[in-house]
């Protein structure tokens, strides 16, 4: 295991506080960590509005369950394996209301009705990412957005780094035809 920084200490330092009943430090902690986790919330939904609302069902759990995790030092994989559900969940629950719309505009528009869908970029990237599925969205915003190496990311999901590195082969390879499939049609 490599050696740790002194960020990480203080962190972990934090966490004890934390387990301790110490409002001060979980505010510390909230501020430290709250805009890594909307970005990684952003980059899972694809909404920095969502990102938000979501970052503070993660902040209530961290409340409910700091106390039971184990090791102060895992925190970072602790948070975003909360994170991570909390995300998955509500890109299932919006798939699932899209399924539905998807079947009402189906009966209720002509088929001759086509829209041409034009965006900057970043728009492409996000809906391209939103259509990946949930564990290689994850990996992506993760190593990519998160910019966390492969073996932080394996502990955070509690997965092989072999998966880890698999789902992102699979991730680039359907995000670059995703991406020019998408510049084709335009």
């Amino acid at each position: 295991m490599s050696e740790r920084t002194a960020d990480a200490v203080f962190e972990e330092a934090l966490v004890m506080a934390c387990q301790a009943n110490d409002p001060a430090a979980f505010a510390q902690l909230v501020k430290r960590w709250t805009p890594r986790l909307i970005r990684y919330l952003t980059g899972m939904t694809g909404h920095y509005e969502v990102a938000h609302d979501l970052a503070q069902d993660v902040w209530l759990a961290v409340m409910r369950g700091i106390h039971h995790l184990d090791n102060p030092a895992c925190f970072s994989g602790w948070v975003y394996r909360i994170a991570s559900r909390r995300a998955a969940d509500w890109v299932q629950q919006q798939q699932r209301h899209r399924k539905t719309l998807d079947l009402q505009r189906q009966n209720t528009l002509p088929q001759s009705c086509n829209t041409s869908w034009t965006s900057q970029d970043s728009e492409e990237v996000h809906h391209a990412l939103s259509q990946l599925s949930t564990a290689h969205r994850e990996a992506v915003v993760l190593h990519y957005l998160q910019a966390m190496p492969v073996a932080e990311i394996a502990e955070a999901v509690d997965l092989p780094e072999g998966t880890i590195k698999s789902r992102l082969h699979h991730a680039r390879k359907h995000l670059k035809k995703l991406l020019s499939d998408e510049r084709n049609t335009l």
